[in-house]
């Protein structure tokens, strides 16, 4: 009887130790998922911020090369006015 017992016990104890396993690897299985999906959100992120990144670049050397044409404008036009002051 007390054989019957302990096995019994045995087979209840690792069921329930099997449901607390599978629980775990359920949670686990839905923690990576989240972290996967993090991940994704965060690799979209970086892409999206390289590609602004890029057009912001373009943008700003654009300007700097219009800054540098407007200086020497206003460099000619300085030197035609004093120029003309003389005269």
């Amino acid at each position: 009887m007390k054989s019957q017992l302990t096995s019994a016990q045995t087979t209840t104890t690792t069921s329930a130790d099997d449901s607390f396993a599978l629980n775990q690897l359920e949670e686990l299985y839905e923690t990576i998922n989240i972290l996967a999906s993090g991940i994704q959100a965060l690799n979209e992120d970086t892409e999206r911020v390289n590609r602004e990144l890029i057009i912001h670049q373009t943008q700003l050397q654009s300007l700097i090369e219009n800054i540098s044409q407007m200086k020497v404008a206003v460099e000619e036009e300085h030197g035609l006015v004093e120029g003309n002051r003389q005269n």
